[in-house]
């Protein structure tokens, strides 16, 4: 039996069903582009059993087309060993055939390449990347373009600059780039501008596509550019939940962890949020990391707790990493070590998350590890908490303004009104 396939684990089978779907003319529904992801995943016994001499034959000749030289069929080969598509997966080999193919101008070579070279976990190459995508972009790939604007928005190996980005997805949904579309959506959501992104969510949900589904249920849950309605929203994150979406199953749990519009069951919230995690969703895995260092609705287990956290801190969860912090100064699930307490702490804290603040703000007023005693930036650190809305920070603030003058009370106050994201206050603190 062919196991159930995760979008977001297997980065390079996602690619090419955004590849299939984008190059769609006849319209393909979304079940029948769901068919062709289980097939390109695996053979089932009973298929491989029905005619396994014509796949050999199908392969040979193919492969023999490739030899001579064939373009198409060096693509369909690439991709083959590339996705592990009837044969054992080997990315070397596909970019080689890969390489043939879009040297000699296919355009859906190019694409692939450059997309592969982009979003290569262990090894992307972004100015191999680059160059594929401009080859294609000349071509007139859309697709292309907006990986293009992928590039410029996250600054792989090009200067940010995400006002071009969202022209690149603009100009690539318009040419029907679903990739293009859903990039457009997402950047539109973050610039608040909701209404538009409803629009272009409803459509590509309705698609069944699975972020747009997410999307358009967070839209929804939160009454942005749409009317409120909670329930549809849980029915869009289940549609995209059962589809194996990690973040869409991490929304679902909440609903049902808060009894956001539906029963609240703490086990299917904790199983939602389990596979959530699991798919590499970094919100689940910090909440799991919780649930198991508070015992909430799971048995207490501080090293389990632990490495869900450590999963979610490596993706950039402040919350994860202040709760990481936190493990080594009291030496929940590790041994205590300060140094590396501080560390995880500073991570978490100089980017804003309370809950490292207010602990920053304890190891100056103490005391900790390498921090010398300083009451102004304690001060600072607590008050910038309590600004997070940290009620315990403003009590702990308040108890050290007993022993500080009020000129070092106003110092600590236009320490912590300089601050911006990113800054160490003792780095812009002078006596």
């Amino acid at each position: 039996m062919c196991k159930k396939i995760n979008f977001h684990k297997n980065k390079s089978l996602l690619i090419l069903i955004m590849h299939v779907k984008h190059h769609n003319p006849h319209g393909l529904s979304a079940k029948i582009i769901s068919t062709l992801f289980v097939l390109f995943s695996c053979i089932t016994p009973s298929r491989a059993a029905e005619n396994p001499l014509n796949q050999q034959t199908q392969w040979h000749l193919m492969l023999k087309s490739a030899i001579a030289g064939d373009s198409g069929a060096q693509l369909q080969v690439g991709k083959s060993y590339l996705f592990g598509n009837g044969v054992s997966k080997d990315e070397d080999a596909g970019v080689e055939w890969l390489t043939k193919s879009a040297t000699k101008g296919n355009i859906h070579a190019q694409e692939l390449l450059g997309e592969h070279y982009l979003l290569d976990d262990y090894n992307p190459d972004y100015l191999l990347a680059r160059d594929w995508i401009y080859n294609a972009i000349e071509r007139g790939s859309a697709y292309a373009k907006a990986d293009l604007g992928y590039m410029y928005e996250y600054g792989l190996g090009v200067e940010i600059n995400t006002q071009l980005a969202f022209a690149l997805y603009q100009a690539a949904a318009e040419k029907g780039a679903i990739n293009g579309q859903l990039r457009l959506a997402r950047m539109l959501v973050a610039k608040k501008e909701y209404q538009q992104a409803a629009k272009l969510l409803q459509v590509l949900a309705g698609a069944g596509y699975t972020s747009a589904q997410n999307g358009l249920g967070v839209l929804y849950l939160n009454g942005w550019g749409i009317k409120e309605n909670v329930h549809e929203a849980n029915e869009l994150f289940k549609l995209a939940a059962e589809q194996g979406m990690a973040a869409a199953q991490t929304n679902l749990a909440e609903s049902y962890y808060f009894g956001r519009g539906i029963t609240t069951d703490t086990k299917e919230a904790y199983r939602l949020y389990q596979l959530g995690a699991e798919g590499g969703d970094p919100h689940a895995q910090q909440i799991l990391g919780w649930m198991y260092s508070s015992g909430r609705g799971v048995k207490t287990d501080l090293q389990l707790a632990f490495k869900w956290y450590a999963m979610a801190a490596a993706q950039n969860d402040l919350k994860a990493q202040a709760s990481i912090g936190e493990a080594y100064f009291y030496g929940h699930g590790v041994p205590v070590n300060p140094e590396l307490a501080l560390k995880w702490l500073k991570k978490a804290g100089v980017k804003g998350q309370p809950d490292a603040q207010e602990f920053l703000g304890v190891a100056y007023r103490d005391g900790y590890a390498s921090i010398k005693t300083n009451k102004i930036i304690a001060y600072a650190w607590f008050d910038l908490a309590f600004r997070k809305g940290q009620q315990s920070a403003a009590r702990s603030r308040a108890d050290l303004a007993h022993s500080m003058t009020m000129a070092e009370q106003d110092t600590a106050y236009q320490l912590a009104s300089q601050w911006k994201a990113g800054m160490d206050l003792a780095d812009i603190y002078s006596e």
